[in-house]
């Protein structure tokens, strides 16, 4: 999920920008440091996880990675609730209920990543789940991107 977030804020590096300001990071440097180095930190992150170097410590990233964001989101929702996050490189993402708990959840997941990287027994079969599982999430992102174009040029012709 990390690589194909980060690959989504590459590609809509504008709104993942204007998603920064939003944090209220006011330095330009910072926020265009910010918008570069988020998304290649989720791909390369990603990619350690399901390569499976390193386990304990990239796991451990992991679950540091997902906590910030949730923490970000709380703050967020605090300030402005109607604020865009920039979250999983989404057109709109709001902080709501779902929102937060979809964060609380992937912390947990990660902490679960994180106790089964330290069972070496389980962690060839654990990664290839892992990978099984990140190809699939692909896929429904993929399908998921062009069903968003494709009402986004049916709101466009019929306005």
């Amino acid at each position: 999920m990390l690589t194909v977030a980060g690959l989504s804020k590459l590609n809509n590096q504008t709104r993942f920008t204007a998603s920064l300001r939003t944090l209220g990071i006011k330095s330009p440097g910072l926020v265009k440091l910010g918008s570069f180095l988020t998304p290649v930190y989720e791909i390369i992150l990603g990619v350690l996880l399901i390569i499976g170097w390193f386990s304990i410590p990239i796991s451990l990233l992991n679950v540091l990675t997902f906590a910030l964001f949730l923490g970000v989101k709380i703050r967020l929702a605090t300030k402005d609730p109607d604020a865009d996050c920039g979250c999983f490189g989404q057109q709109k993402a709001s902080i709501d209920v779902a929102s937060l708990t979809t964060s609380g959840i992937l912390v947990l997941l990660s902490l679960l990543n994180l106790l089964l990287a330290t069972n070496d027994p389980f962690s060839p079969l654990i990664r290839l789940i892992a990978f099984v599982s990140y190809l699939a999430y692909v896929v429904f992102w993929l399908i998921s991107l062009s069903n968003q174009r494709r009402l986004a040029s049916i709101v466009r012709r019929s306005a």
